[in-house]
């Protein structure tokens, strides 16, 4: 997630250092196409970076999604040796993200 694919982070993203953070999103995919109901942009997911496309059922949206997101969000952390951050801080400044969309 960033100022480019969801506009109104890029602040919150800025005051601590960093310009994306990994964010599991959810959309449909259909006959290999993807529909995002959450983003009103006519190119679809142009703006993504996808790092990695999980199928999911309806009813793992809740507890399974966010392990796997702290998941990668670990993993991510560990990649781009981001020893400043810890998984916690990550997921708080997301939190700030998804605060300042509202």
């Amino acid at each position: 997630m960033n100022e480019a694919n969801t506009p109104g982070v890029g602040g919150v993203l800025e005051q601590f250092g960093l310009r994306p953070i990994p964010e599991a999103h959810c959309y449909l995919k259909y006959k290999h196409e993807r529909y995002d109901f959450t983003r009103f942009c006519e190119s679809g997911h142009s703006s993504l970076h996808i790092i990695k496309e999980e199928n999911i059922l309806p009813n793992q949206i809740g507890e399974f999604k966010e392990i796997f997101h702290r998941s990668s969000i670990q993993n991510w952390l560990q990649d781009y040796e981001l020893r400043s951050f810890q998984l916690e801080d990550i997921w708080s400044i997301r939190e700030a993200c998804i605060q300042a969309l509202s």
